[in-house]
């Protein structure tokens, strides 16, 4: 079962583009009983999906999402690679083709929702509760209603770690897109869903290490064997 897996893209001190994947993601999935196969931020992203049979795409944290997509100025604070939205605008644009499930960690989360049309909060910290949502740091979140609600005991709140400082906000979600997890303060969205593909995102780390909770199992779960948010809807 393989799955392409994004790589951050950051510039070393000469100057030149660097790809580069935590081993966090590899012992994580391997886990799992999954291959992933790392995408380069320099690759021909056709010519690479078509030397494996895909089961799926799994998109990840690290760097930021260029502002631009979404309208807004660039903060030169960020790290921002126009290269790597670039892959995965052609690797979601063939996730939809192929109806092939597509899995959002963090930034990958946020370029879900900025690819379907939605913006960024650039910094948590300008809201009003953000020390309640440290980065990085632990805070709750809670499930909303949604195919996962369905799943889950009574209690649907849970502990998640978060290191991110640009966040989803309500007015801000993508087109189609619905929300199965949001933070209690500030009221940020965690989770995402697209209401007719199989495609779904989380604004957490699952695979860090002590990281891993039930909600995190069931998820991952679904997300490898096509269930909940990642059935194909014909």
């Amino acid at each position: 079962m393989h799955f392409l897996i994004t790589q951050r893209h950051t510039q070393n001190s000469q100057g030149e583009w660097i790809d580069s994947l935590e081993n966090s993601y590899t012992r994580f999935f391997e886990a799992l009983g999954v291959s992933i196969i790392p995408v380069s931020n320099a690759t021909n992203v056709g010519r690479q999906t078509e030397a494996f049979d895909l089961a799926g795409i799994i998109l990840t944290g690290g760097g930021d999402v260029d502002p631009e997509l979404y309208g807004s100025d660039a903060n030169p604070a960020l790290a921002v690679s126009k290269q790597r939205d670039a892959v995965e605008t052609r690797l979601l644009n063939l996730a939809i083709d192929r109806k092939l499930p597509v899995l959002g960690i963090c930034r990958g989360m946020q370029f879900i929702n900025v690819f379907f049309g939605g913006k960024l909060l650039q910094n948590i910290g300008d809201l009003e509760g953000s020390d309640q949502h440290p980065c990085p740091g632990v805070h709750e979140v809670r499930i909303l209603d949604s195919p996962l609600a369905a799943c889950l005991p009574s209690d649907r709140t849970f502990s998640t770690n978060s290191y991110h400082r640009q966040a989803v906000i309500p007015a801000g979600l993508g087109d189609g897109l619905g929300t199965f997890a949001q933070s209690c303060v500030p009221e940020l969205i965690e989770g995402i869903y697209h209401r007719d593909l199989p495609l779904a995102g989380v604004q957490w780390h699952p695979e860090r290490p002590a990281s891993a909770t039930t909600l995190d199992r069931l998820l991952l779960t679904a997300f490898i064997e096509r269930r909940l948010f990642w059935e194909v809807r014909h």
